[in-house]
């Protein structure tokens, strides 16, 4: 498995202080918001620089999209294209997108959104990028029957799947189960934590390693399936400094989770 880092913390305006804090502590990449695509889009030579100054090298990008209106496809399709287009020529491999917000027709929404993810698929296949959706919260994909539907409407050689292990343990998945099931799907893995709740100031996620989940059983069933993709750390306690964060997932991935940077 690659460890990697999310640069996302620090704020859009902070990116190359980030980069300079994930490398700090060893790690060899890092994952950005997929909005840094835009920042640059002409200029992928220049934030390649960047990152190899640091050591770096980038594993991919992470966004949205809208998916549950399909008169918004071809716009979740161009931009994701041409995102995925900037990640491969910044030297990533992975685009993550999560998105669709409900109409109140569910079946509709579900319908809808694996229609847009198959074309996105194909779009970042064209560039040589691979193409992961991530069930988040928030979204007509979240909850294990919509999470098991979505998937099976999509084309499992375009849709790979973002494990996002907080939001996935959020919504009440069984997680060793899934990543058994799905394992020929799982494309990569953001490892978050849960916070215990209840939860009054902040989100429900926490740090890898500073919540409830059983991250190393977690990690032990993707290695037992063989999963060799990138795992990308986060910093999500509320107040902590990021660089303390990308310090101590570094710490906790080689020392508990048994994971080389």
């Amino acid at each position: 498995m690659k460890v990697t880092f999310h640069a996302g913390a620090w704020g859009s305006d902070h990116l190359f202080l980030a980069l300079n804090a994930i490398a700090s502590p060893k790690h060899r990449f890092a994952e950005v918001y997929a909005d840094v695509a835009t920042v640059y889009a002409d200029r992928a030579d220049e934030f390649l620089f960047f990152l190899q100054k640091g050591g770096l090298g980038l594993a991919g990008a992470y966004g949205g999209g809208v998916f549950t209106d399909p008169d918004f496809r071809e716009s979740d399709v161009e931009s994701a294209r041409a995102t995925a287009h900037w990640v491969k020529e910044a030297g990533g491999s992975v685009l993550i997108l999560q998105g669709g917000e409900g109409t109140g027709d569910p079946r509709r929404d579900l319908d809808t959104a694996a229609e847009t993810a198959n074309a996105v698929g194909r779009a970042c296949r064209e560039e040589g990028v691979l193409f992961c959706y991530q069930p988040h919260i928030g979204t007509v994909i979240f909850r294990e029957a919509e999470v098991r539907t979505f998937f099976a409407r999509t084309n499992p050689d375009h849709v790979g799947i973002c494990l996002d292990i907080g939001h996935l343990a959020e919504a009440g998945i069984d997680l060793v189960p899934f990543i058994v099931q799905h394992a020929g799907r799982i494309g990569t893995v953001h490892l978050r934590d849960l916070r215990r709740k209840p939860v009054f100031v902040g989100g429900p996620f926490a740090s890898p390693g500073k919540g409830t989940v059983n991250l190393p059983a977690v990690i032990g069933a993707l290695r037992g399936q063989g999963y060799d993709g990138w795992v990308v750390g986060f910093a999500d306690d509320p107040g902590e400094d990021p660089a303390k964060a990308a310090r101590d997932f570094a710490q906790f991935a080689t020392a508990k989770l048994h994971l080389q940077l």
